[in-house]
């Protein structure tokens, strides 16, 4: 799924709040934001104050706040002082609730609509919040991997380059937040809809829907990659991004006609059934992104000959998603722990990536699969002290990661590692024959 920002917005700068410039930390009483160089190339070089119309969005973990019809206004503070150069601010109401919401290191983005370019949108998001990173993951700043702790500082805007971001490249999830922002969402795959019904034909349903193994087999086979192998890297990208687009096609083909049901032609909406199908459909979302994941892992280990256990519960009552090259080695004391691998498969993480670290202990590390392009410098260098590395697609580590690449191992630096260790188990003189193979 791709976004179609430009058609959205002329332009878009962001960056890191400063003390300063939150109203509700009670530093300053101006309610300005310093806006910097890069406005100009936006907004123009006006002689006098221009007033905007203003839509404001507060996105966090836990709430959600929207503004409509306010305003902001776009100014050089030392217009009145010839001997001094421009210094463009912002000017926003001080009874903005999500002005007084912001804190010091937040993000914030204004963008300047490309329909009406007298309205601006300013959009404030939680430092370290899931929606802080998939925005700034598809805007492609890559704020979220600055350490710098930020004070009363103003820091400087970044310009986005609406022709080349992340949101060629969406997920569900994704989709949704471009939604909120008034952003067209396309869906390339929308033919194979037709193909994945074919696919999912006769497959068993419970509740309605297929499995999660079934619906990523589906997809696998939709996919139709002629050697997966050759590039497990691309392959693990394109087979999750197909999934999700393919999911996001099928939930809206599966929903509507329940939403039919519960809302069409009714003089009023029942808010009990609203809730009760929201939050069935986000439960649903949540639950088969993880599952799909891992079912697309376990066809990769299957296909590499690689032997291991998958959902095993252990002693400490513990179940690692993956165990190579077997639980039943992992538990005997006299195997070597050098050759043991444990590996977690999160899609996204947020703070969830602190279950894993109790899990596999005979090992000093815990691997983690994930595609979540939203990560930040925090929380990658909390996981390296914890012991867990983080694995996922080469293309997302250099589109998203490139500053920070060192964090993180490819699928396929993984695989051949994992492979390496069990050619070491077979030196030890276990016999392939008898490790489990997987087989989704």
């Amino acid at each position: 799924m791709d976004a179609r920002l430009a058609a959205r917005f002329a332009g878009v700068i962001g960056k890191r709040l400063s003390s300063v410039e939150c109203y509700g930390e009670g530093t300053s009483n101006q309610g300005e934001i310093g806006v910097g160089a890069q406005a100009p190339s936006l907004f123009g070089t006006p002689s006098q104050i221009e007033r905007y119309g203003c839509d404001y969005l507060y996105l966090s973990d836990t709430q959600q706040i929207e503004e409509r019809d306010l305003w902001i206004t776009y100014q050089d503070s030392r217009r009145n002082d010839p001997t001094r150069g421009p210094e463009w601010r912002m000017t926003y109401p001080r009874a903005s609730v999500v002005m007084r919401e912001a804190r010091s290191g937040d993000l914030i983005w204004v963008a300047r609509d490309a329909r009406d370019r007298g309205q601006v949108l300013v959009v404030v998001a939680e430092a370290g919040s899931e929606f802080a990173g998939r925005l700034d993951r598809i805007l492609g700043l890559e704020m979220r991997l600055d350490a710098t702790v930020v004070g009363r500082k103003r820091q400087r805007f970044a310009d986005v380059d609406l022709r080349s971001t992340g949101a060629a490249s969406l997920d569900a999830d994704d989709a949704d937040l471009m939604a909120i922002l008034g952003v067209e969402v396309r869906t390339p795959n929308e033919s194979k809809l037709d193909l994945l019904l074919s696919e999912l034909a006769g497959v068993p349903l419970a509740g309605g829907w297929p499995s999660t193994r079934d619906f990523s087999a589906a997809c696998r086979r939709v996919a139709a990659l002629e050697d997966p192998l050759s590039d497990v890297d691309q392959t693990m990208a394109v087979w999750f991004a197909l999934t999700n687009e393919l999911f996001f096609l099928y939930e809206k083909y599966k929903i509507q006609p329940e939403l039919d049901a519960a809302f069409a032609n009714r003089s009023t909406i029942d808010v009990d059934a609203f809730f009760r199908v929201a939050n069935s459909l986000r439960g649903r979302r949540s639950s088969r992104a993880g599952n799909t994941f891992e079912w697309h892992l376990a066809d990769l280990v299957s296909r590499l000959g690689i032997r291991g256990h998958m959902k095993r519960t252990l002693p400490d009552g513990t179940a690692p998603d993956f165990i190579f090259p077997s639980a039943d080695l992992y538990l005997d004391p006299t195997f070597q722990a050098e050759l043991l691998t444990v590996l977690a498969a999160k899609t996204t993480l947020k703070e969830r990536w602190q279950q894993v670290v109790n899990e596999g202990k005979r090992h000093a590390i815990t691997y983690l699969a994930t595609m979540d392009r939203g990560l930040n410098a925090s929380t990658l260098a909390t996981m390296r002290l914890s012991g867990v590395i983080p694995v996922t697609a080469k293309a997302f580590i250099e589109s998203d990661y490139s500053a920070m690449s060192n964090q993180f191992m490819t699928f396929a630096d993984f695989f051949e590692g994992v492979q390496g260790r069990q050619l070491g188990a077979v030196d030890w003189g276990i016999s392939l024959n008898d490790l489990p193979l997987l087989c989704p």
